[in-house]
């Protein structure tokens, strides 16, 4: 479990430092293939997701990465796929 955790904490270290550096999306200015593939995932672990309390994510620790999870979380189409089968 702590490898785990480890690693994904690491992760989501760079992915803060890249969206530091975009400001953005992980790929640049506009939303693509990289924002959609790695939303489910860094969804579930931040500090609200199922995963994120259960390894010890602290909220605020990734302040670009929660911006952009919101922002890409916002976008219609997300919002729908979300609710599908709820």
């Amino acid at each position: 479990k702590k490898r785990y955790a480890d690693e994904t904490k690491r992760l989501l270290n760079v992915l803060e430092i890249r969206l530091a550096e975009t400001k953005a999306y992980l790929a640049g200015d506009s939303y693509g293939i990289a924002d959609i593939k790695t939303f489910p995932w860094v969804r579930i672990c931040l500090p609200e997701g199922m995963l994120g309390s259960r390894i010890g994510v602290e909220a605020g620790a990734y302040p670009n990465v929660e911006a952009w999870a919101k922002k890409i979380e916002e976008r219609p189409a997300v919002v729908k796929g979300l609710a599908y089968g709820s």
